[in-house]
């Protein structure tokens, strides 16, 4: 199996150069203190966390998959475990509402964290991709009827 190194200084040099981050970004979240270097340390630790943890697991995710057993969805090696821990750690609510347990972090970083995710083991990024989509599906659910009945008057 070939090592996974993650590309912390193609998104260091995204994060400068490219999006200003400390100019741009960071401003919409200036309560947080958000800026690069920060942006950059949580990068780091996801890009360990895909290299020991996600990496290792990617053939068991390609040549297991997931199966249906006894009426119970059973997944590849180590994927409950990893996914416990991916939560546990903090990735599954990276750019999620904080009302709701998120970090409410910039999607920016959450883009950054699925790149290397989906590099390192794509079966495994669907479990927390799908995830976060119903999760935002919900929220702009909720959003949308909330804005219907404030014109009802309700």
């Amino acid at each position: 199996m070939s090592a996974y190194a993650a590309p912390l200084e193609d998104l260091r040099f995204l994060f400068e150069e490219v999006l200003d981050f400390d100019n741009g970004m960071a401003a919409l979240f200036p309560d947080m203190g958000i800026d690069t270097p920060l942006a950059m340390s949580v990068l780091e630790e996801a890009g360990r966390f895909c290299t020991d943890v996600l990496h290792p697991l990617n053939r068991s995710g390609d040549e297991e998959g997931c199966r249906l057993e006894g009426g119970q969805v059973a997944t590849a090696t180590g994927f409950r475990e990893a996914y416990a821990g991916f939560v546990a750690a903090g990735w599954a609510g990276l750019s999620g509402d904080p009302a709701y347990g998120g970090q409410g972090l910039p999607r920016t970083l959450q883009l950054a964290l699925d790149e290397m995710v989906s590099a390192t083991n794509m079966s495994f990024g669907l479990f927390p991709g799908l995830t976060r989509g119903a999760t935002e599906a919900l929220a702009q659910d909720r959003k949308s009827t909330r804005l219907n009945s404030s014109h009802l008057g309700i």
